[in-house]
């Protein structure tokens, strides 16, 4: 029996030895959670204070003014001006037109000068 008992109380002291680890564990997993309750309150607190608040608008100024520097931007831009900018162009163009039929003052080449590359519309050629 003595190798019985022996070996039963090594079994013994592990289990109270991964029984003292796994508290340890639970202990430290308490602790950072109560840490992370101090920072989430913490930062809460700052974020609206008066300080936070510049922090923010300041965070957001930043990253506006970095967006509108980058080529993202500058495509997004480009790519919404364009139906804008070809539009005043075919409506400079009728206009043109409408003068040149009532006055005669210009001519169809000086039209077709006004940004040659956007086309003229299905209701435009004439």
């Amino acid at each position: 029996m003595g190798r019985l008992e022996a070996a039963l109380k090594q079994r013994e002291n592990d289990f109270s030895q991964v029984k003292g680890e796994r508290d340890e564990a639970l202990e430290n997993v308490a602790a950072w959670e109560r840490r992370f309750e101090r920072e989430v309150s913490t930062g809460k607190r700052f974020l609206a204070s008066a300080s936070g608040v510049a922090f923010i608008a300041k965070s957001q100024e930043e990253a506006i003014s970095r967006f509108q520097e980058s080529d993202e931007f500058e495509t997004i831009l480009t790519d919404r001006a364009a139906p804008i900018y070809d539009d005043a162009i075919r409506k400079c163009r009728r206009v043109l037109r409408q003068t040149l039929h009532e006055k005669g003052q210009i001519d169809e080449e000086d039209i077709g000068r006004l940004d040659p590359e956007v086309s003229e519309g299905e209701d435009e050629a004439s």
